[in-house]
């Protein structure tokens, strides 16, 4: 009898793994939910909340490239503290935020032994694919955002060309300040 209880426990205990592993997988997918409109900061703080929420981690550290070549910018959190004072070793993985990694790389670190495990690896990267989501959203925004503060500022230097035009040919000299802008546009 002893025997057969062996493997319940471990299929009861598997069945409780699978099941808190899927509950952290849902909460991970909405990372980019989480930080939609957020700058680049949200996104990697949401991120990092997210690894270390579902993660049995030491340490959990976001590198962010500059799409335009300057420096790269890194945000480490560290777990709170077992209360030992000696030190482990620690196991480390990484998972590249985009495609080729373009955006940054994520590294997590473990005092565990057999860290990552397969599912710790699957919760890494699709943490990692979740943030470069939100990375590139905020990307896009921001992009939009300047474009359109240029684009505004090249529509009011046309309106200002188009009205001294039309009021250098059709408005009798010294009558140019008089004439309302408001009529150009």
């Amino acid at each position: 009898m002893a025997k057969d209880a062996a493997p319940l426990d471990s299929d009861a205990e598997d069945a409780t793994r699978l099941r808190d592993c899927l509950n952290d997988l849902a909460g991970i997918m909405a990372l980019p939910a989480l930080s939609t409109g957020g700058e680049p900061g949200q996104v990697v703080s949401a991120l990092l909340d997210a690894l270390l929420g579902t993660l049995p981690l030491t340490f959990a550290l976001v590198r962010l490239n500059d799409p335009k070549g300057g420096p790269s910018i890194e945000t480490m959190r560290v777990a709170e503290s077992s209360g030992s004072a000696a030190r482990a070793d620690v196991s480390f993985a990484s998972a590249r935020l985009g495609f080729h990694g373009e955006i940054g790389i994520v590294v997590a670190g473990s005092e565990r032994r057999d860290f990552p495990a397969r599912t710790d690896r699957l919760m890494l990267d699709v943490a990692a694919n979740q943030a470069a989501i939100g990375l590139q959203h905020a990307r896009l925004l921001s992009d939009q955002r300047r474009f359109a503060t240029e684009l505004e500022a090249l529509r009011e230097k046309l309106r200002e060309d188009v009205f001294e035009e039309v009021a250098a040919q059709n408005v009798p000299e010294g009558a140019i300040d008089t004439y309302p802008r408001a009529h150009l546009r």
